[in-house]
């Protein structure tokens, strides 16, 4: 299953957030529009992330040309130290200067039985990272009219307990009161995403929707099964067609049981395959998505560029915000985007584990800086995301 952030340090000397295992207590927040009165300062402070939300322009062309010798060699030495440090199975990465160029790198074992070596083109699950995707294409239905953030869940899920309570903004924003992880953990053959929505409902709401913020992987999927409804077509399909395909994301697959096996490197769970513990396939909208992490910067960058929605909703992703950590929070959940405050800048981010995955994205405005790390096992992936950016900064 896909997790919501943990705190966790790493060598920028300061303390960031990874992914844990286990959803974190709700948290007061009040995400009605009308309730801006109610909100506490540090919701009113992180409501400002959108006025710094860059307007970057894509530029296709720092995709296609290598970064600078100098960088290049500088970006190869310390994903290779901070490989041999982390010990991991296979780590895949990407950094993109959009003034400059890109750089991959790639390193460990797509499978330890085989031992066929990474490559830049290895395909890893991105876990919470399909969240974006998801949202995006949400958002793009709220974009042709066809839904509002005020729709309500009962339109398309009427058996649900509470979902004439629930909104769309809800679901985008973890603020509907869904239970976080109540979905079993289970292999082909488990209930369908339908039955295991309905099950997570059943437990009873954590708060009101609208009065609290709880991170909710069945929230996400109950999008999967309205973007299933909306366009006549299962989740998979729509996901190729809608974002993969149109965004130009050569590298990324949607999930499905059937080729799970083939798109997908192998993963290492507590020191068992992956997919012992989980059908990758199973969790809908609340992570589909088979990438690179070349392909989600592409992605990101596209996103934040106003490329895939209206500019107007594409500032909707982080126009409110939610801490989704104690005070003093530095880690903010929006609809479909986060945003991490760092000593070197505010980040727009991405972050997702599922048994055997991680996978991070995120883009620094301040250093005009893209960068992604990925992993086929349990390993965090934190510490070498930030130490590329760590590295690029103390050589600019």
């Amino acid at each position: 299953m896909t997790h919501p952030p943990r705190r966790v340090r790493v060598s920028l000397l300061v303390v960031i957030i990874a992914l844990g295992l286990m959803p974190g207590p709700a948290t007061a927040a009040k995400p009605d529009a009308d309730a801006s009165d109610r909100l506490t300062a540090q919701e009113r402070k992180s409501g400002l992330i959108s006025e710094t939300l860059p307007w970057l322009g894509f530029d296709a062309a720092a995709f296609a040309r290598p970064i600078s010798a100098r960088r290049q060699r500088l970006l190869d030495s310390t994903f290779a130290e901070m490989f041999g440090k982390s010990r991991a199975t296979g780590l895949s990465a990407c950094v993109v200067l959009p003034e400059d160029g890109i750089w991959r790198g790639a390193a460990g074992v797509e499978d330890t039985a085989s031992r066929t070596p990474i490559t830049p083109a290895s395909r890893f699950h991105a876990g919470s990272v399909g969240k974006l995707v998801t949202a995006a294409l949400i958002l793009g239905l709220i974009d042709q009219r066809r839904l509002t953030l005020e729709s309500r869940l009962d339109r398309w899920l009427p058996e649900l307990p509470g979902s004439g309570r629930i909104t769309i903004d809800h679901l985008l924003s973890h603020t509907s009161g869904l239970i976080a992880n109540l979905i079993p953990e289970a292999g082909p053959g488990g209930p369908v995403l339908r039955s295991r929505v309905a099950a997570a409902a059943g437990e009873g709401l954590r708060f009101d929707p609208g009065h609290g913020f709880s991170y909710s992987n069945p929230g996400y999927m109950a999008l999967g099964l309205i973007l299933e409804q909306e366009h006549g077509k299962p989740l998979a399909e729509v996901v190729d067609s809608l974002f993969i395909r149109r965004l130009g994301l050569a590298e990324s697959r949607a999930v499905t049981a059937e080729n799970r096996h083939d798109i997908l490197v192998a993963s290492t769970h507590q020191g068992k395959p992956g997919e012992q513990a989980i059908d990758y396939s199973s969790i809908g909208g609340a992570g589909i998505l088979a990438t690179t992490p070349a392909d989600l910067i592409r992605a990101l960058h596209l996103v934040l560029a106003a490329e895939v929605l209206a500019p107007v909703t594409t500032r909707r992703m982080v126009s409110r915000m939610y801490p989704m950590q104690p005070q003093p929070a530095s880690l903010f959940w929006g609809r479909g985007l986060m945003v991490l405050d760092t000593p070197l800048g505010r980040m727009f981010y991405l972050a997702g584990r599922i048994h055997g995955f991680g996978a991070m994205a995120g883009y620094l405005p301040a250093r005009r800086v893209f960068v992604s790390v990925m992993v086929n096992d349990d390993t965090q992936v934190e510490p070498v995301m930030f130490g590329l950016v760590k590295a690029l900064e103390e050589s600019p």
